[in-house]
């Protein structure tokens, strides 16, 4: 009993490093300078798309996506499970 125990514990600890793991690549991706610039209004002179009439909405929209597509490769290479 004490050896299945084990093994259980085990396997919930390499999942909760795998998930970190995702986790950590996700903020990554989800937070880039632009990221925060665009949403909290600091300095946005120089970022793409600052001209524009909808340009912290259209940042925003670019960064979700970017992270979206980043989400489905890492599913599909096998680093995140069900």
């Amino acid at each position: 009993m004490r050896l299945l125990r084990d093994e259980l514990d085990i396997q919930a600890a390499q999942r909760t490093n795998q998930n970190l793991y995702i986790l950590s690549i996700i903020t990554a991706l989800m937070l880039p300078a632009t990221l925060v610039t665009g949403l909290f209004g600091m300095n946005t002179g120089g970022m793409p798309f600052a001209g524009a009439s909808h340009g912290t909405l259209t940042a925003t929209l670019v960064a979700s996506g970017a992270a979206g597509v980043s989400y489905f490769l890492l599913r599909w290479m096998g680093f995140m499970r069900r």
